[in-house]
């Protein structure tokens, strides 16, 4: 039990964490050219708030296979 709170906590902070970074991120911007878009998505503050959002997925995936499969 105490491994499943710990593995949602995780998939929340890193979910939230990510989802804030990512709207930091387009906080006052217009993606109306393609140049524009490329800007943001090779931004690196951009791309560590997409990779903590798979982590979070991940450690989402983890506690459930665990769950169901043992």
């Amino acid at each position: 039990m105490t491994k499943t709170i710990f593995f949602i906590l995780l998939y929340a902070a890193f979910n939230v964490s990510g989802a804030a970074l990512i709207k930091w991120q387009l906080k006052g911007k217009s993606l109306e050219t393609l140049n524009e878009w490329l800007k943001l998505v090779l931004n690196l503050p951009f791309i560590m708030a997409f990779l903590l959002i798979v982590l979070s997925a991940l450690a989402f995936l983890k506690r459930f296979r665990r769950t169901v499969f043992h």
